[in-house]
């Protein structure tokens, strides 16, 4: 079976094995680890990951609102208030 080099990452053909460079192992696997946060955050009731469930008061400039409100887990009849205590600042580097 014969590869594209679009899969290899090598610039060829090969012959029954995919090869793939250092650096696009790196990529790949970083890339992996994204799409999981990212599903982890999409699906709650499977991952057990927190997740923002509302929002409350004026926002600012910025578009942020005054209280956010954190579900702990998927399923809970409860959540956390978190209330912002200081306007948008950026690093002071």
């Amino acid at each position: 079976m014969k590869w594209p080099s679009t899969m290899t990452g090598t610039g060829g053909y090969l012959s029954g094995e995919l090869r793939v460079t250092k650096e696009e192992n790196v990529r790949l696997r970083f890339e992996n680890e994204r799409l999981k946060e990212i599903l982890r955050k999409v699906f709650p009731e499977k991952s057990g990951q927190y997740f923002l469930c509302g929002e409350g008061g004026d926002k600012d400039d910025m578009g942020l609102p005054k209280l956010l409100f954190v579900c702990p887990a998927y399923g809970l009849q409860g959540f956390a208030l978190y209330k912002k205590d200081k306007e948008y600042s950026e690093p002071m580097w």
